[in-house]
């Protein structure tokens, strides 16, 4: 299933890049101020020469969930985010796992900034949610999507304010 979400940003591309996206305090706070959750832990992030970097975080959601949904993945779970942030095309890749449930959940986000206008910007996210539980595919799609549009909107909000 794919998802599109553009959000506008009240900041140049540049400076969401260069300044925002992968400061420390702005994780820690989008995480646990923006979406509620109980935290995220930065497990590597690395620069290259080039500009290219790749990040991990632990995230410890706090969701509402669908019985069926929180039957397999349990009161308290967390998910591994792990991407790569292209510097020349300025894109984010980025590939969502849940341990707990292994290849039967997992998303792949790209996302990208462009400029409108002097100080805003349009974040587009591209998201590919693959969902092979048997019985509760469309559920497990739905409440995902649900998920994601809400967390985008809560994200966008707090970016704005930081």
């Amino acid at each position: 299933m794919a998802i599109r979400i553009v959000d506008r940003y009240q900041m140049t591309v540049d400076r969401f890049w260069d300044e925002v996206f992968f400061d420390t305090e702005f994780t820690a706070g989008l995480y646990r101020d923006g979406l509620g959750f109980d935290g995220c832990e930065i497990i590597s992030d690395r620069v290259e020469p080039d500009g290219n970097r790749e990040r991990s975080i632990k995230v410890f959601p706090r969701l509402v969930m669908p019985g069926p949904v929180k039957k397999l993945l349990g009161n308290r779970f967390y998910y591994l985010e792990t991407g790569r942030y292209d510097a020349r095309r300025r894109h984010w890749v980025a590939d969502l796992t849940i341990p707990k449930v292994g290849s039967r959940l997992s998303l792949r986000t790209t996302m990208w900034l462009e400029p409108r206008g002097e100080d805003e910007s349009d974040r587009y996210a591209e998201i590919e949610v693959n969902v092979k539980v048997f019985g509760l595919k469309k559920l497990f799609e739905r409440f995902a999507e649900k998920s994601l549009r809400e967390g985008y909107v809560s994200a966008t909000r707090f970016t704005n304010a930081y």
